[in-house]
C-alpha cells in the first residue's frame, strides 16, 4: 500500500478502536483494544504522521479528554 492508503487505514483503525473502547466493558476486550490502539499510535509516530482531527490522541494533546 502507498503512504496515503496506509494513513487512511490507520485513521480508520484508531477511530474504530477508540469507539469500541467507549462501549466495551469486558476487561480482556478492553486490554486488547488498548494494545491495538497503542500499536497504531506508535506506528504513526514512527512514520511521522499527524493525528487525525478529532482523534483520541489529538484530543489528548489539546487537553480535551
Amino acid at each position: 500500500m502507498d503512504n496515503a492508503t496506509d494513513q487512511f487505514v490507520h485513521n480508520l483503525n484508531v477511530k474504530n478502536y477508540s469507539t469500541r473502547l467507549l462501549t466495551t466493558q469486558g476487561a480482556v476486550q478492553r486490554a486488547i483494544l488498548l494494545r491495538l490502539l497503542a500499536e497504531e499510535l506508535n506506528n504513526a509516530r514512527q512514520k511521522g504522521w499527524q493525528s487525525a482531527p478529532g482523534s483520541l490522541e489529538t484530543r489528548r494533546l489539546h487537553g480535551l479528554d
